[in-house]
């Protein structure tokens, strides 16, 4: 029975009346539309789907285009205009980058002058402040130099107490100073040849600044034992910073070795400046290790300090020794040479004037030229002496340096007695030419005779040149062993040999002035 309800309600039941509900419930204003677009439609207006196109639907579609076709144009203007608006506006961009590039160049130039302004006044303040203390550098040191002896009379500042750092400062910079001006009036030529020296003002200027920096060492020392429990260690410290800092430094500044290889030229000093220097100024430390040491220094070794800084310097000082007396040497005969030179310039012509010419020659051997020689060796005696607290190290220099002697007298007395021969060969030679047979003529004859008169004169000349210069040479020679035996020969005795040696070189020189001697006799 329940099946045959359920039966007769499916047969009632319709799909296509259930789907029809549903869209006309759902979709009636779609429906609507479309019954209506239906009706403007002919028998052959349909769409693609099977639905009627409309004449509504037509004159809708044709405004929608009509609409497109305005938008397009509208929007193709406004593009085109958007476009242009764009150029312009990259072009104006354009523009304002290339007027910030100018405007930052000019910027920079102008902060590059601004700059260059600013060293130019930070330099002119500098050198306002540097002259200023020149101004009062100059001041302070005519004062010293005014005052010598009399400390009283100073400037206030060196007496005040609270400006003590800015005195010492102002004495080291007058002490350099002086020190510089002194090592530039020690390089002229005449300073090379030994006869330099500074100005006395600044002799005495030197000497004042070196007795207040003392004066003040003392006062420091006072105050130090006065204060301190145990003085001697304090000192000892102070004393061995500034021996082992202070001092170094300022050596360094003044003592800087010349190359052997390429010595300096003497017109700068030649190596005899170096070792002038070089001996003030290990004096001058000697010095003042001794002072310090009578200050108080305990158990601190001043003067092995004091070696020690000059060590180095030391163990090459021979070698610029002997490369410096031979660098005089040289410098002496290219001067003697010049000299010649120009007096030979000047001589007569063939006659009794060309005689007395060769007779006074500035190449015979002179008395001034061999003492100079002596004196440098015995300047480079007292050096060695100074450098030398071995009796055996000093021995060897002096050997060194006494060599050089020898071969500077020998050659210069060879080459001198060499050039007195020369001129005697020469004179002879002048009176072979001037002799002439007797079948002459009266006019040739006496202009032979006067000739021959001049040569005669010339070579007795020559030969009394030659007999000088071997004169000469035989004192010499034995001013030389006079020297040997009196002052060097003394300092050799402490090494073995040392004193054979010299006499053999000394016999050995001799024998060759004797050589050169026999050979114009």
């Amino acid at each position: 029975m329940k099946e045959t309800k359920i039966v007769r309600v499916l047969g009632d039941f319709s799909f296509d009346a259930l789907f029809g509900n549903l869209v006309n419930e759902l979709l009636p204003s779609y429906l609507d539309e479309e019954t209506d677009t239906s009706e403007g439609l002919g028998a052959n207006d349909t769409m693609p789907a099977g639905h009627v196109r409309t004449h509504s639907d037509a004159g809708k579609a044709s405004q929608i285009d009509k609409k497109l076709n305005n938008l397009k144009n509208e929007v193709a203007t406004q593009d085109s205009k958007h476009r242009k608006t764009l150029s312009e506006l990259e072009k104006g961009v354009d523009g304002l980058f290339d007027s910030f590039a100018r405007l930052d160049s000019r910027i920079s130039s102008v902060g590059q002058t601004a700059a260059k302004i600013g060293d130019h006044l930070q330099s002119a303040d500098t050198q306002r402040e540097t002259a200023s203390q020149t101004i009062d550098l100059i001041k302070y040191l005519m004062e010293f130099n005014s005052s010598p002896g009399d400390l009283m009379e100073l400037s206030p500042l060196f007496s005040d107490d609270s400006r003590v750092a800015e005195a010492a400062s102002i004495a080291q910079k007058l002490r350099s100073f002086a020190e510089e001006d002194i090592g530039r009036q020690g390089m002229t030529v005449s300073s090379v040849m030994g006869n330099a020296t500074a100005s006395k003002g600044l002799e005495v200027a030197v000497g004042n600044l070196q007795e207040y920096c003392n004066d003040t060492v003392r006062k420091e020392a006072a105050t130090i034992t006065a204060v301190f429990p145990s003085p001697n260690d304090v000192m000892s410290i102070l004393i061995q910073r500034v021996m082992e800092d202070r001092v170094p430094n300022l050596l360094e500044r003044l003592l800087v070795n010349p190359s052997l290889a390429h010595p300096p030229p003497m017109e700068e000093g030649g190596l005899i400046l170096f070792l002038k220097m070089l001996a003030v100024a290990y004096e001058k430390t000697l010095d003042l290790a001794r002072d310090l040491s009578a200050i108080g220094c305990g158990d601190l070794d001043v003067e092995g300090l004091t070696e020690s800084l000059f060590l180095h310097h030391k163990d090459v000082y021979i070698e610029y020794e002997q490369a410096s007396l031979k660098q005089l040497y040289k410098a002496k005969m290219e001067e003697l040479r010049a000299e010649n030179q120009q007096a030979s310039e000047s001589s007569g012509t063939i006659g009794r004037s060309k005689g007395a010419s060769i007779a006074s020659s500035p190449q015979q051997i002179s008395v001034s030229v061999v003492t100079e020689f002596v004196r440098w060796n015995e300047e480079a005696i007292s050096r060695s002496t100074l450098f030398s607290s071995q009796p055996a190290t000093l021995a060897a220099k002096v050997r060194v340096v006494f060599t050089c002697l020898l071969d500077q007298v020998c050659q210069y007395i060879t080459e001198g007695l060499e050039r007195a021969r020369d001129s005697l060969t020469e004179a002879a030679a002048l009176r072979e030419r001037f002799l002439l047979g007797t079948s002459v003529s009266r006019r040739v004859a006496a202009a032979a005779a006067s000739a021959a008169e001049a040569a005669a004169a010339a070579g007795e000349s020559s030969f009394r040149s030659f007999m000088v210069a071997v004169q000469r040479g035989v004192v010499w020679l034995l001013f030389s062993k006079y020297y040997f035996a009196n002052s060097i020969s003394r300092l050799l005795l402490p090494v073995d040999g040392a004193h054979t040696a010299s006499c053999e070189e000394m016999s050995t020189a001799m024998s060759r002035a004797e050589a050169t001697a026999y050979k114009g006799l």
